[in-house]
């Protein structure tokens, strides 16, 4: 997993809100353990390590070359408060991109997963912002396993065949 990237207002430790005038804001007094792509990138190497397929899982700190990268991109990681006095619902989206060791592009894709809070207690709706993410990353996790999958078969298929394996442009 490489570096997580984030859309502006995404890339602090400040949990975003969107109120019903659909205006961005802050919960006063609470913040991520650390900048949101750190978290979601710890989060996303325990999620493939917990698929337990993949012989390894680095993340991107480690000194070692990997054979394939996911990089995902922060797009929505909120409350959003629909009407003043009621529970947010958290959305949680990541676009994913699964790579060759070469760059290139096995697939792109989007996840996103909704999840409504409880209450509208900040317990309430950090549970539901780890639901909305295990949702989400969970999706991840099974689409890049199945580009893994699909690209291994056809690595496998062309090398029987004699023939070598095509790829296409980089993609940045």
């Amino acid at each position: 997993v490489v570096r997580v990237v984030a859309q502006p207002g995404y890339d602090g430790d400040r949990i975003l809100l969107l109120g019903a005038d659909r205006s961005l804001g802050f919960y006063s007094g609470s913040r991520w353990v650390e900048p949101l792509p750190a978290v979601v990138g710890t989060l996303a190497v325990e999620a493939l390590r917990n698929a337990a397929t993949l012989r390894y899982v680095l993340d991107d700190t480690a000194p070692f070359g990997a054979d394939y990268t996911l990089r995902l991109t922060i797009r929505r990681f909120d409350a959003d408060y629909p009407s003043a006095g009621a529970p947010p619902r958290i959305t949680v989206g990541f676009a994913c991109t699964v790579a060759r060791a070469d760059r290139s592009v096995l697939e792109n894709f989007v996840v996103q997963a909704e999840v409504p809070a409880s209450a509208d207690r900040m317990a309430a709706v950090v549970a539901a912002f780890e639901q909305a993410t295990q949702q989400a990353l969970g999706e991840s996790v099974q689409r890049t396993l199945a580009a893994l999958q699909a690209n291994v078969a056809a690595t496998t298929a062309q090398s029987a065949a004699g023939t070598t394996p095509t790829t296409a442009a980089p993609t940045r």
